[in-house]
């Protein structure tokens, strides 16, 4: 816990505040080969030209550096001390947890959070390569990558991703920037293609990614990646990572999330499709076709009510999850008019963790007649006030 004299990074609110990391010491011990080695590669060999400062000396200045530059700008060649705060080897990997190297893992990294940014800026950066990490070691890990991005006219841009990988915690992309001192703009910037996504219907309001960063899939894994997408056979298309990424991404974008070809990758990632008849998460106590039935019947409720029709639900066929600190469900279901004809509909549910479940919207699956004959007849009215409280609208359920 955080001291009167020390704030813990954890307790900070905001990200970009450099005291959210103060470095330590890690004792290095005379007859130990390994940290001597180190050492070496952190800061180079020592010689007769190399500065001299006590053990305080060195503290004060690194945890100098690290609150001018933010972490990201870090000269450990002045340094005959060990920290908690070090320079990443890229082409190693800096736990026995990751099974890749440092720059397959933070590139991994750079590509989510240059997608957050473009989505939050509205701009279209790729990402190239990464330059370099710093990692600060306590109660888990904090990344500081620097790393490059063009832009629509391909050139070439610097940025600062810090990244927090916290022990038992999901993996927190707390910002991502341009490097100070570089120009924003470029001459086809005002043809932006990624828009803020304020609209529920954007399908960029969801970025898939790789579900799991450890390198090779658990035989758990495997077998869930084989119920998803089936045996994997010679016909069986082959991508890298990256091109499974963006395909993935390219049918959530066309489809909005609710058509999506699973069979087509050997990667997991955090959207997914969901087992009908299982549970897809320990606290929901029934299986998913039972739970998703009920959302269901309360987007077709919200949409009668809204439309002034009288639609009835009558089973789910489908539905995909996305999970990033909650989940966000995309239903797909049949309900019936009131002429005994089946449309199939589709949902959006927002079930984020702490907070009550939002329907996002209902809508017919696109390609449909919405109308029948007797549709002039409809029975439900239009509010006088827009909700989407099922307590205001009088629903119930049944869901047998």
């Amino acid at each position: 816990m955080a001291s009167s004299s020390r704030i813990d990074y954890e307790i900070i609110s905001d990200p970009f505040n450099p005291q959210c990391v103060i470095a330590g010491f890690i004792p290095l011990w005379r007859d130990n080969e390994k940290e001597k080695l180190l050492l070496e590669r952190i800061r180079g060999k020592e010689d007769n030209t190399s500065l001299k400062y006590t053990p305080q000396e060195e503290r004060d200045l690194i945890n100098g550096q690290i609150r001018n530059s933010q972490g990201f700008d870090v000269d450990f060649s002045m340094f005959r001390c060990l920290f908690n705060f070090y320079p990443s080897s890229l082409d190693e990997s800096h736990s026995t947890l990751i099974r890749e190297t440092d720059r397959i893992f933070f590139g991994r990294l750079a590509q989510e959070s240059i997608a957050d940014y473009n989505i939050k800026e509205g701009t279209s950066f790729d990402f190239l390569e990464v330059e370099k990490a710093n990692l600060y070691r306590s109660k888990g890990y904090i990344y500081f990558i620097t790393f490059v991005a063009k832009d629509p006219c391909h050139q070439t841009k610097v940025f600062q991703a810090k990244v927090c990988n916290v022990f038992c915690r999901e993996i927190e992309h707390s910002f991502c920037r341009l490097k100070p001192g570089q120009q924003v703009e470029c001459d086809e910037d005002s043809k932006r293609v990624v828009k803020k996504p304020s609209d529920p219907f954007d399908p960029e309001c969801v970025i898939a990614s790789f579900n799991a960063l450890l390198g090779e899939l658990t035989e758990k894994e495997k077998l869930l990646l084989e119920r998803i997408r089936g045996k994997e056979d010679n016909t069986s298309p082959k991508y890298t990572d990256q091109e499974e990424r963006d395909l993935i991404n390219k049918q959530i974008r066309k489809s909005q999330g609710f058509d999506v070809d699973f069979s087509k990758f050997r990667c997991l990632f955090d959207f997914y499709p969901s087992f009908l008849d299982e549970r897809h998460s320990t606290l929901i106590r029934e299986t998913d076709r039972r739970f998703f039935g009920r959302l269901a019947q309360e987007s077709i409720a919200g949409y009668n009510t809204r439309e002034g029709t009288s639609f009835k639900f009558v089973e789910v066929d489908k539905a995909n999850l996305y999970r990033n600190r909650g989940y966000t469900y995309f239903i797909t279901f049949v309900a019936k008019d009131s002429c005994d004809q089946t449309r199939v509909f589709q949902a959006k549910v927002c079930n984020v963790f702490c907070r009550e479940i939002e329907h996002s919207f209902c809508r017919l699956k696109p390609g449909q007649k919405g109308e029948c004959d007797e549709d002039s007849k409809r029975v439900v009215k239009k509010p006088r006030y827009n909700t989407r409280s099922n307590k205001r609208l009088g629903v119930t359920m049944n869901v047998s």
